[in-house]
């Protein structure tokens, strides 16, 4: 994964294009980061990036257990608790 920072002005706000590993690319905008400090800009700013990659990547589905499927269609008697 690369980070390309289009733009950034003196408060810390910019504007970055993510590209990442599988050949896909999104924007990705920030705010805050720390102008005066290139090793502190960069690290809040790769952290920022992970946390959105985080955000924008889809989640794997689970398996269905063979067991739950069972269970389709199937009526079970439960007891009824009367508190």
């Amino acid at each position: 994964m690369t980070i390309e920072v289009i733009e950034v002005n003196a408060f810390g706000h910019g504007y970055c294009v993510v590209h990442q590993d599988d050949g896909t690319s999104f924007g990705q905008h920030f705010h805050g980061l720390p102008v005066d400090d290139a090793a502190a800009f960069d690290a809040m700013l790769a952290d920022h990036v992970d946390q959105a990659v985080l955000r924008n990547t889809p989640l794997a589905p689970k398996v269905i257990a063979a067991d739950v499927m069972s269970r389709i269609g199937v009526k079970q008697d439960r007891p009824v608790k009367i508190a």
